[in-house]
This record gives structure tokens, sequence and C-alpha cells, in this order.
């Protein structure tokens, strides 16, 4: 769970955080600090469903929250490949954000987070296990895990975490 700081930044010191789902969260690309330094990220999220009103605000770390910070041509290229692709719409708007769900090939991975830094593979009389190790900022200490070639869940650990 993430702690959020709702609307406005400059009442990110007296406004109470809310609890969220760090899945539920997208890094817009902003950031901002405050008079001790701190680092801010602002995040958008969705709390009515069924009217689609992106809420803003903000949150000390980044943990979970996942944005691809891609050059113009990179994007052209993303844009190209998914262009390919018969994927779902909610699916190609995920792999643009950078965001992975449950259920996500290694392509649609390597294309929304890029190729891991490091891969372990085990395999077991139920299948292929496989974990992908990001370990390179903007994924630091982050891990996929496939079963049978699709995401079963993900973890980002703690910058002081060991």
């Amino acid at each position: 769970m993430a702690w959020i700081y709702p609307g406005d930044f400059s009442k990110v010191e007296t406004v109470r955080p809310l609890k969220l789902n760090p899945e539920v969260l997208q890094y817009t690309g902003k950031k901002s600090f405050n008079s001790q330094k701190t680092t801010y990220y602002e995040v958008a999220y969705d709390v009515k469903v069924e009217l689609k009103e992106n809420l803003f605000g903000w949150i000390k770390d980044r943990n979970g929250i996942r944005r691809s910070d891609m050059d113009i041509e990179e994007m052209m290229d993303l844009l190209k490949e998914l262009s390919k692709t018969l994927w779902p719409l909610k699916i190609q708007n995920d792999i643009l954000r950078g965001e992975i769900r449950v259920g996500f090939t290694p392509e649609q991975v390597s294309l929304s987070w890029g190729r891991p830094n490091h891969v372990n593979i085990t395999k077991t009389l139920v299948g292929v296990h496989e974990q992908w190790v990001y370990g390179e900022n903007p994924f630091p200490h982050s891990y996929v895990y496939f079963e049978n070639g699709v995401v079963k869940s993900w973890e980002f650990l703690k910058k002081n975490a060991k």
C-alpha cells in the first residue's frame, strides 16, 4: 500500500494522506520538493470508476509506481511495435504508461519495462518459472514472476532492504 497526499502540492504537509494500492496509481512525470528537500512525485488515480474521474495527489516514494522515461523516438518505436499487435487497447495503454498486469506475456513486459538485468529460470514438473530481475533505475530491486509464460506477480523492494 502507498500513502498518497491528495490535491495541490502546496497543501501536501497539511492534508491527511490516503492509503491506496500502488497498482491503481500512475506516475505523471512531475516531481516537487518540500522545504526539507523531500522529493514528492505526482500520481493520478481513479476513485470514481463509473465517471472515469482522474484525481491527482503526491507520493514521497515511487515504490510501486512505474513510468518509462522514453524520448520521442523511443515512444514512436513503441507505438510502431504496438500497432503490429492485436492486443486489446487496455493492454496497449498499460504498456504505453509503463505498467504491467497479471497475465502479461514476456513480450508485453519487455515493451512496458524493457529487458531485465537478469533472468532466473526454474523448470519443474508443473512448468517453467521465471524471475526477471530489474536492478537499475527506474526499477531498483524490482522482480517480475512468470509461470508458464505469463506474469503471476511482481514486487518492489525498498532501497534499504537486503
